[in-house]
């Protein structure tokens, strides 16, 4: 029941801090960042408008199931600080969105704000700054999250990260459906 009660908080407090908390600090930096760089603006057109809304909800989805499947299959949860789990999961998930890329949230954010807030702020700036973002959180998850995830789940792991890309989704599932218990 205890683990059921801290798998629920981390979910809200990594949904909070990746659909509140961080976005906003990166969408103040990028927009402080346009105003003195004053980089390049396009004017607003619907289309920017309509791409960005496709951005937010596509990248979403990839962000919630991915957290649905960790809730649900995986029984923890993504969040960790310093390369510790909160709430690990105790089965590694391989179906679903993790059968096509081995981080779909990062995937999905990165959709999301790096390609959707850009678009709504009209601005080049944070199609520079959003992938900065996204290399510096590849070379997070190379450093702690997957070096514990080989502790945690071994050789099966190690068998995922050969099938599976790391951040860019393969267009067909190359991973089994199998899940695998530590």
């Amino acid at each position: 029941m205890m683990r059921q009660v801290r798998a629920l908080v981390a979910f809200v407090v990594i949904t909070y801090l990746f659909f509140m908390v961080i976005p906003m600090v990166v969408l103040a930096l990028v927009d402080n960042l346009r105003r003195v760089v004053g980089g390049p603006v396009w004017p607003g057109c619907p289309f920017n408008y309509l791409g960005a809304i496709a951005a937010l909800v596509f990248g979403g989805y990839w962000v919630v199931e991915s957290n649905l499947l960790l809730l649900k299959v995986g029984r923890g949860t993504s969040l960790e600080v310093a390369g510790r789990a909160l709430a690990p999961t105790t089965t590694l998930v391989r179906s679903g969105v993790y059968s096509r890329v081995r981080n779909p949230m990062v995937f999905g954010y990165f959709t999301a704000f790096g390609l959707g807030i850009p678009l709504l702020q009209q601005t080049l700036i944070g199609l520079v700054v959003y992938p900065i973002f996204l290399v510096l959180y590849g070379l997070y998850l190379k450093i702690w999250e997957e070096k514990n995830l080989v502790l945690r789940f071994g050789d099966d792991y190690e068998a995922y990260c050969r099938e599976v890309p790391m951040l860019i989704p393969a267009l067909r599932s190359r991973s089994s459906s199998k899940e695998v218990r530590s």
